[in-house]
């Protein structure tokens, strides 16, 4: 059996491999790229970067023969990297045991361009992690990174076994546990959302399970126009986390 924790994915797009580059370039093993990629200014100075890097460069006339899926938008590049992001739930809440922690708790997501565009609005919102149940779950892959531009090396992925055993270790320490919920009876704006706090997004289509639903403090609906059911769950999520980081930092101001 693999183990996603330490087996190389390939991730593609000019701007998942800047990214690795930057910020975590000694996850990157090499990089492939077409053998007319570099003719541009931005080609040349991701180059230019991965050789300053210390990263080996190989030509690839055909990136899906390295591990880029067909039909993959990949800008004529693509790079083998270490899956850098995971962690443990007791390491994570170790790390922020000072009381401040925003996470982001996934039950049963499975469309990976979702995933990718939840994992993008939490590095954008400074969330310190993602919580994935091991099964039933979107895996972490290259069309995940490409989706969330390559920010996933900006938060932690926590893979647990049983996500409603998470959530109540969770409370028990102390967070408040936020279910996003179309029949919630909070409205998102209306509810106190001081941190620490996980918010939890349900599948596409079936909402959060029962069970989990049990383990949250409240169940949040975002407030949509009567046509309008839903947002879909990367939006929800999207919409949540300004809200809660719009509080937190009103509270803050005031608090100063």
């Amino acid at each position: 059996m693999i183990d996603v924790k330490n087996e190389p994915i390939v991730v593609w797009g000019l701007h998942p491999v800047e990214e690795f580059l930057r910020h975590c370039p000694q996850a990157v093993s090499e990089i492939f790229a077409i053998p007319s990629f570099g003719r541009k200014k931005v080609q040349k100075k991701l180059l230019s970067l991965a050789t300053n890097k210390g990263v080996k460069i190989r030509q690839q006339a055909n990136l899906t023969l390295v591990g880029v899926l067909p039909g993959a938008v990949h800008q004529g590049v693509a790079a083998r990297v270490k899956p850098v992001w995971y962690d443990t739930m007791d390491a994570v809440l170790e790390e922020n045991g000072s009381g401040q922690g925003l996470f982001v708790a996934c039950d049963q997501v499975t469309d990976p361009q979702n995933l990718g565009a939840i994992i993008r609005s939490c590095a954008a919102f400074g969330v310190k992690a993602v919580i994935l149940p091991e099964r039933s779950s979107a895996k972490i892959t290259g069309t995940v990174v490409k989706a969330s531009a390559g920010t996933i090396i900006h938060v932690k992925v926590c893979l647990v076994k049983n996500l409603a055993d998470t959530l109540a270790d969770m409370r028990r320490k102390g967070i408040s546990v936020a279910g996003l919920a179309a029949e919630g009876k909070a409205q998102l704006w209306n509810h106190d959302l001081s941190l620490p706090l996980v918010l939890v997004a349900g599948a596409e289509g079936k909402g959060l399970r029962f069970l989990i639903k049990k383990r949250c403090d409240v169940l949040l609906r975002i407030p949509c126009m009567p046509y309008v059911e839903s947002l879909n769950v990367s939006a929800a999520v999207s919409v949540a986390l300004y809200e809660v980081i719009r509080q937190n930092i009103a509270g803050s101001q005031v608090a100063g």
